[in-house]
């Protein structure tokens, strides 16, 4: 019996701890559908829920939270039920779009560069609005990451990091 009870509080934990990414409830995102132009077939839509706020801003475009929910689509890369990343590249960007997923798929072939590289799970377009990456959601922005160590951090530490920093710099060299 107690077995029992602890079985299905450490349940309720899990389901209840996927129904927030970083500061946003999941039942307050709304539903959109890309085609993911990573599947063998094409055509394959996939619906997943963003934030309709969005997280950030860069020059190429925009960042927001979603989250993938149940599998429903034929799209067999993407995860169900995980927190992500979605960047929209803004209209005329096709090129570094196309830039940020070749380099996004070395690092991911890259057992050198894959600590501390956010992995691309799928890209698309939205009819509409244009080119996207869906990426895993990491912790915290570099940014934020550096703020974090500033009086943390030893000097082998901040090495590391730098050195971190530059493992995909050389996997990028090697790849051309």
């Amino acid at each position: 019996m107690i077995i029992h009870l602890l079985l299905v509080y450490l349940l309720r934990f899990q389901t209840d701890a996927k129904k927030e990414c970083r500061r946003y409830p999941v039942d307050k995102m709304q539903p959109f559908r890309y085609v993911s132009l990573s599947a063998s077939s094409p055509q394959v839509y996939v619906e997943i829920l963003a934030q309709p706020d969005q997280l950030d801003a860069g020059a190429s475009g925009q960042i927001f939270i979603g989250y993938t929910g149940k599998k429903t689509s034929s799209n067999q890369k993407l995860p169900h039920s995980k927190c992500v990343a979605i960047k929209i590249y803004r209209e005329g960007n096709e090129r570094e779009f196309r830039n940020g997923v070749t380099i996004l798929n070395n690092l991911k072939n890259d057992e050198m560069s894959k600590k501390h590289i956010i992995d691309m799970l799928d890209y698309g377009v939205i009819n509409g609005l244009g080119h996207l990456t869906i990426l895993e959601l990491g912790d915290m922005s570099f940014e934020q990451e550096l703020h974090r160590g500033k009086t943390q951090r030893s000097r082998d530490e901040l090495k590391s990091l730098i050195k971190d920093l530059l493992n995909p710099l050389v996997v990028l060299h090697k790849s051309k």
